[in-house]
Formats: C-alpha cells, sequence, structure tokens
C-alpha cells in the first residue's frame, strides 16, 4: 500500500467529510421532495373523489354559455 503525505491525508479525509455532507444535504431534499409528491397526490385522490373539498370556488360565470 502507498504511503500518504499526512497533511495530503488530512486533505482528502476533509473532502471526503464535505462530500458527505453534500449527501447527507441532498438526501434531505430528496426526503423534503418526497413528502411534498406525497402531500400533492393525497391532495389529488381528494379532489378525484368528489366535489370540491379544498376550499376551490368555481367563478359561476365561466359555467354560463354565451350566445
Amino acid at each position: 500500500m502507498a504511503h500518504i503525505d499526512p497533511t495530503q491525508q488530512a486533505s482528502l479525509e476533509a473532502r471526503l467529510k464535505q462530500m458527505e455532507e453534500t449527501c447527507r444535504e441532498a438526501e434531505r431534499r430528496r426526503v423534503e421532495v418526497e413528502l411534498s409528491l406525497v402531500e400533492v397526490k393525497e391532495n389529488l385522490r381528494k379532489v378525484e373523489a368528489g366535489p370540491f373539498t379544498l376550499g376551490t370556488t368555481v367563478d359561476s360565470s365561466l359555467l354560463e354559455t354565451t350566445t
């Protein structure tokens, strides 16, 4: 096994630590996005299940046919 200079090893360990932190941050973002997606899917199911249950309103003028 090749001998690594102690300062080079410290530099490599610092880079490794930084990369691990970057990975942890990316994983946190991935989890947040996944939770948001679950929430959106749940809301979509509620909307598809029945009448407007999310407090949405329909402008009645949009429902009238123009002549």
